[in-house]
């Protein structure tokens, strides 16, 4: 898969302590054929001069994950949970009392934390250019759009590949944020994103 200058992507960090994380950021340019420079959008230079950027391979790079609008998670869901200028994948284990926070299970950390709503979003793995999940959506036309071995298909099977859903409803409601980062923890810099 290629990209573009301008483009948001996510990063995963695999080093200890960081599996399950994902960084937002921006492709600031291509180097080869699998390689570019990325500018983080939440990290920032040791020194505190600047965004963070690096020269990273396409195997820790994926799309911004596409977002859905969402009024509630269930127990055992699977979500990214927004912390530490990173999503981290996490299971729900529980609904807090407030009735907007949710108990987070991260078990490659070993590590359970309370976040609000607004910090949560979906979980979906990105593989062979194609987002993965487990459940039934219903789409934007009344028809539902179901997960199939990984392929996202529309009505009566139809094969609709990556990018086709665009914002849906989830549990029949409408959730908040409009750019796939609820709360909006980064933003574009240099005029790039």
């Amino acid at each position: 898969m290629g990209y573009e200058r301008g483009d948001r992507v996510e990063v995963a960090k695999k080093g200890d302590g960081f599996k399950g994380s994902y960084y937002p950021a921006n492709i600031i340019s291509r180097i080869s054929s699998n390689e570019y420079i990325v500018q983080y959008r939440t990290l920032v230079e040791d020194d505190n001069s600047g965004p963070l950027r690096e020269i990273l391979s396409t195997d820790v790079i994926r799309p911004q994950p596409r977002e859905f609008n969402v009024t509630d998670f269930r127990l055992s869901e699977v979500v990214d949970a927004f912390d530490n200028d990173g999503w981290w994948v996490g299971k729900i284990i529980k609904k807090m009392e407030s009735d907007q926070e949710y108990l987070v299970h991260f078990e490659k950390l070993g590590e359970k934390t309370v976040f609000p709503f607004n910090m949560l979003r979906l979980h979906q793995e990105w593989k062979d250019c194609v987002w993965l999940q487990g459940w039934t959506v219903p789409a934007t036309g009344g028809e539902n759009i179901l997960m199939k071995g990984g392929m996202v298909e529309g009505p009566e099977g139809v094969p609709m590949g990556k990018g086709k859903l665009g914002i849906v409803g989830i549990n029949g409601g409408s959730g908040s944020g409009s750019d796939g980062t609820p709360g909006k923890p980064g933003s574009p810099v240099d005029g790039v994103g």
